[in-house]
């Protein structure tokens, strides 16, 4: 992907990684030529360290993955959707809570698992894409919530 999220102390930032004059520095810095935009935080006296604010964490992250997303549409690429991690056969583990125990009788819920394989289209669609690095780490996205929910274009729900 072209561009990546950057993250050290006190400072987040979106680097062009096809800049002319692109390189992988140990630093993040506003100033230099292959910054596209960054955000500062703020010196915690306590902590003795700078902290930047997740708000701003989380600009930096939306604004890298716009701007690969237009640069794709641009280039006729497409945007990374896969990892290493989702790259072979997943299954999807659904946990089910059942409350008439804890309605009832006053007891805990009931549990139960159900294990779905999932299609590579599947794994594909739902893989976490690659949204920026923190020195030499890989950040990916994080599923958040998933939900189950009926396809009603399929037909008339029962």
């Amino acid at each position: 992907m072209r561009f990546r999220v950057e993250r050290r102390s006190g400072i987040v930032a979106v680097y062009d990684t096809e800049h002319p004059e692109y390189q992988d520095t140990p630093g993040c810095h506003a100033d230099y030529p292959w910054t596209v935009c960054s955000w500062h935080g703020t010196f915690d006296e306590k902590a003795g360290h700078w902290n930047v604010d997740q708000r701003w964490v989380d600009k930096a992250h939306a604004a890298c993955d716009l701007l690969n997303t237009l640069s794709a549409n641009n280039t006729g690429e497409r945007p990374e959707t896969q990892n290493e991690l989702f790259g072979s056969g997943m299954i999807l583990t659904v946990i089910l809570r059942d409350d008439s125990p804890m309605i009832h009788f006053g007891d805990s819920p009931a549990y139960r698992s159900v294990r779905v394989e999932l299609t590579p289209e599947q794994v594909a669609a739902i893989a976490p894409r690659k949204t920026g690095c923190s020195g030499m780490q890989e950040e990916y996205e994080s599923i958040s919530k998933a939900f189950i929910e009926p396809d009603t274009k399929k037909g008339e729900l029962k």
